[in-house]
């Protein structure tokens, strides 16, 4: 009994000090198979646009939307797992995404655990009477099609690491985004 005690401690702490590392995937409309846009119209009523790029691990990125309002899906196989449902206008922050895994003892990641995203996120502000633009990272844990947000990290001068933080511990649960 004690033995098991002892072994699972030390598991626990060679999993809490497992090293963690980025790759990143750009996202820009170059770098992206565009399925439909309205710069291909003459006339368009409104701006939209839906794009593929290329993923990791088996995910493929969609990002869409319209009226000024676009953000970033994930495609696992035939499942579409969308993030984003805020009413504000958004528009995605960056042009890459950050993938976030384990690395093994070459130092390469072995598995993929979550992604990083940025929006910029508008808001009216009624009291100055004025738009204000806020970045936001949402961090996603990468379960499959059952992909889910852990964690939103608002504009500050150390969001990036919040973020890394957020997205290195696996214990987490999703949070559900209010529409």
């Amino acid at each position: 009994m004690k033995l098991s005690i002892v072994l699972l401690g030390l598991l626990l702490s060679v999993a809490s000090n497992a090293k963690s590392s980025s790759v990143y995937t750009k996202i820009d409309s170059a770098s992206c198979k565009t399925i439909e846009s309205s710069a291909n119209e003459q006339d368009p009523e409104i701006d939209y646009y839906t794009g593929h790029c290329k993923g990791k691990d088996g995910y493929s990125i969609v990002i869409s939307g319209g009226d000024s309002r676009y953000s970033l899906s994930l495609l696992f196989k035939d499942t579409l797992i969308d993030f984003t449902r805020i009413g504000n206008f958004h528009d995605m922050g960056a042009d890459v995404i950050e993938w976030r895994g384990r690395t093994d003892a070459q130092g390469k990641i072995s598995k993929l655990d979550s992604l990083i995203y940025r929006l910029n996120i508008d808001q009216y502000n009624e009291d100055a009477q004025e738009n204000i633009s806020q970045d936001t990272l949402f961090v996603v844990r990468l379960k499959g099609a059952k992909s889910c947000v852990v964690g939103m990290v608002h504009q500050s001068a150390s969001m990036n690491e919040k973020a890394r933080k957020i997205a290195d511990d696996l214990s987490l649960p999703c949070k559900r985004l209010i529409d």
